[in-house]
């Protein structure tokens, strides 16, 4: 039928990689040079706030005051940010952003959807695809980085994607390309680089990209932002305090019946419902430390908390990683049920707690002889001690 082939397109690159330039270009191509002409063609860019969705659309503008034959066909009103073309005075191109107050009731035939990992929802993007049906061949095209939240919604897509280049999903009208390293790849090398950014050399220099990564493998605090914004690799916080390789180089299987006996200090943290009660035992052995973990959750509603914060909660109960307790409430006669259980198998020497809802269960610990010793003002005792060991 000679029409788009594509309904839809996600492409994920790194920073300065041209991202924007391409969106715009492919918004004018929808504006002016779509076959057959779109009577009334409405062009739409997108982002969580006007002044995002705003640098596509002046990066638009530029390209069409820039060439001669395009300048002709078009009148600019800048003051709200809209072009019409000249010929066609129901044709528009203009910016959403999600505090925008009127997207019921538009016609849109091309979307064009910025840094999308930002978003923190698809409700605006719903509202305008769900107006693209009177439109014969209508294109969504959305650009990002990576992103620091893996329970964003452009992570979600992101799967999808996944999927698709895998032939797991075949969907021939969603045009898919995403620039980032293999999960093999070493991040800190030339590779990786290359692979993330297509456009080496030419917006970005590789140089630049160099010194980011060397910078990164440095200090781990920056490790996270490089990762995403410079390399496209998704990861989970905006910031780190222990790098993922050094935190990785923990996960060595433990073997209790080794610890049996052993001397042993327990840290107590106490919840009741939304949070996670937990307490850690902590063995030094050749001056390493030995964790052991125990976390108390209520068991009720653990699956929709589970669906609901995207934390797989539930798995690992079954997987016996977390207690749960009958009911809505963490029940603390478990918490110190479990506590005299581990003491008939190793020996406590302390137990530190923080003393939120700590009366009762202190009180019954110190019946049964432990020694407890209360951590107040956290941020004060444990500052000191947590530069220390970050820099370890």
């Amino acid at each position: 039928d000679k029409l788009r082939r594509f309904r839809k397109c996600y492409i994920q690159v790194a920073r300065k990689n041209g991202k924007t330039i391409m969106l715009s270009g492919i918004g004018n191509y929808a504006f002016f040079c779509d076959s057959p002409n779109e009577a009334g063609v409405e062009i739409y860019y997108i982002a969580t706030k006007k002044e995002q969705a705003k640098i596509a659309w002046e990066e638009s503008e530029r390209q069409i005051r820039r060439c001669k034959s395009l300048d002709k066909l078009a009148t600019t009103y800048k003051q709200n940010t809209r072009v019409i073309k000249k010929n066609d005075t129901a044709s528009k191109m203009l910016i959403l952003g999600k505090d925008s107050k009127t997207e019921d009731g538009l016609n849109p035939h091309f979307i064009g959807v910025d840094e999308y990992h930002a978003h923190p929802n698809n409700d605006l993007l719903n509202v305008l695809e769900s107006g693209m049906g009177a439109r014969r061949q209508p294109l969504t095209f959305i650009i990002t980085t990576a992103g620091f939240d893996k329970n964003a919604i452009c992570y979600e897509e992101y799967l999808y994607i996944k999927s698709i280049l895998k032939n797991d999903i075949i969907n021939d009208e969603y045009f898919c390309m995403i620039f980032e390293p293999d999960e093999a790849d070493d991040w800190k090398s030339d590779e990786a680089i290359y692979k993330s950014n297509p456009n080496i050399n030419i917006s970005v220099g590789l140089d630049y990209i160099k010194a980011r990564v060397k910078e990164a493998s440095d200090k781990p605090h920056l490790q996270i932002d490089v990762k995403t914004k410079n390399l496209n690799i998704w990861t989970q916080s905006a910031t780190v305090w222990i790098s993922k390789e050094v935190w990785d180089s923990g996960n060595s299987k433990i073997d209790e019946a080794s610890l049996l006996g052993q001397y042993c200090y327990i840290g107590l943290d106490l919840a009741t419902t939304r949070d996670i009660a937990a307490y850690s035992i902590c063995f030094i052995e050749n001056d390493n430390y030995i964790l052991l973990q125990r976390f108390f959750m209520p068991g009720e509603n653990i699956r929709d908390r589970s669906r609901e914060e995207k934390v797989p909660y539930e798995l690992w109960a079954q997987q016996g990683y977390i207690i749960l307790c009958p009911g809505d409430t963490i029940n603390f006669d478990m918490i110190e049920s479990s506590i005299l259980d581990d003491s008939k198998l190793y020996e406590i020497i302390d137990i530190s707690y923080d003393p939120w809802k700590a009366i009762e269960i202190v009180t019954h610990l110190k019946d049964e002889g432990f020694n407890l010793t209360q951590i107040s003002n956290l941020r004060l005792t444990f500052s000191s001690q947590a530069i220390l060991t970050k820099y370890a």
